[in-house]
């Protein structure tokens, strides 16, 4: 699935990628080619996590994340897919 396009005020375009899990999941699962995508595109990249709460999308929770697979060395997106912890993803302090 290609990420949602997004610019900011300065007319710079960002690709966000949408991962959403339920509440108290530990991990999220990411493709091969969502990864390299991300990898490609640096900066203008983020991963917006969902954390989605059985209580109502009112008390779901969303972190935007940059350079989120740049840990990631390019033979380990060689896999289908990874499944990251969820706690070890870097938040952005400002939505882009």
């Amino acid at each position: 699935m290609r990420p949602v396009d997004g610019t900011d005020t300065d007319g710079r375009v960002f690709y966000i990628q949408v991962k959403g899990r339920i509440e108290g999941s530990e991990t999220f699962t990411i493709t091969t080619n969502e990864v390299t995508f991300a990898q490609t595109q640096g900066e203008r990249h983020r991963l917006a996590l969902v954390s989605v709460s059985p209580a109502g999308p009112a008390r779901d929770q969303i972190r935007y994340v940059t350079g989120a697979f740049d840990q990631l060395p390019v033979a380990v997106t060689c896999s289908c897919r990874t499944s990251p912890p969820w706690s070890e993803c870097r938040c952005l302090s400002d939505a882009y």
